[in-house]
């Protein structure tokens, strides 16, 4: 639906008027939006010849890994993109 559309039903001459109350709305949207969600983050320290970690089972959903980068000093981190299909390389231990 178009502004000029959601005006004229609103009965609102006013654009600045209008452009407030659109503003106001999705301030409180966004508002509400965060008190509904609750976002956690957990960390896992890695071990060395581990491929596998236990996700917790208060998780529901995963929404990204990251690693700390080994080339640098600064502790910057790295996002580690997940596997949508199989892996090429086989999996050595079947699990």
């Amino acid at each position: 639906m178009k502004l000029k559309t959601l005006m004229e039903r609103a009965e609102i001459r006013n654009v600045g008027k209008f452009n407030n109350l659109v503003k106001e709305f999705f301030s409180e949207f966004q508002t509400i939006a965060e008190l509904n969600s609750v976002s956690r983050t957990s960390k896992e320290n890695i071990g060395e010849d581990t491929r596998h970690y236990t996700i917790p089972v208060t998780a529901i959903e995963l929404k990204g890994v990251f690693v700390k980068n080994h080339e640098n000093n600064e502790g910057e981190f790295r996002a580690i993109k997940r596997l949508l299909n199989e892996p090429i390389t086989p999996d050595e231990d079947y699990i």
